[in-house]
């Protein structure tokens, strides 16, 4: 291999391994957003327990229905909050290569293994070059944005399960309220 070569190879290197490390970024940033999201739930929870426990002896049975909804949306938003302390992704069903977002956690969370991840990403955006160059940090980095992208579709589903349950409470405020 002759020095032309090997340049090529490191810009290559180079480009693969700060594509990952910008795909790492943008994945914990959505998954630090996911986090707020349901610390932000669990906030406006406690605050409409605090204003429920206030008006209990008026409505006694209404409250403890509402407060329980609160609570479990609370608990909802608690969950999101299990570490995932596994240093490799699950395996996980995958949609065909093509149709898939790279850049998006949610499609990314759907690939099945991070050796596809990594295929995927150096045949779309590298023109399959590069494979050769992928080495242990590279690999490390795309098993961590699999790993956070997976976690961050987690945040979100348990987030509007939260969302879901609060809909329901603030419903039942509302006719308690039009009732009473």
């Amino acid at each position: 291999m002759n020095t032309a070569e090997t340049e090529k190879d490191t810009e290559l290197y180079d480009k693969i391994e700060t594509y990952f490390e910008n795909q790492l970024e943008r994945t914990n940033f959505w998954l630090s957003f996911a986090e707020a999201k349901n610390g932000a739930i669990i906030a406006i929870n406690v605050a409409l327990i605090a204003v429920l426990i206030t008006i209990f002896d008026k409505a006694p049975i209404f409250c403890v229905i509402a407060i329980s909804c609160f609570l479990a949306s609370c608990t909802l938003g608690l969950i999101s909050f299990i570490p995932n302390t596994k240093s490799r992704p699950d395996v996980n069903t995958m949609a065909s290569g093509e149709e898939l977002n790279l850049l998006f956690y949610g499609d990314v969370a759907s690939i099945e293994t991070t050796e596809r991840y990594i295929e995927l990403s150096i045949n779309r955006y590298f023109f399959g070059k590069g494979m050769t160059l992928v080495n242990k940090l590279v690999y490390d980095l795309a098993s961590e944005v699999l790993i956070n992208s997976r976690i961050t579709i987690k945040k979100y589903n348990w987030f509007k399960n939260a969302v879901k349950v609060d809909f329901m409470a603030l419903v039942l405020t509302i006719i308690f309220l039009c009732v009473a």
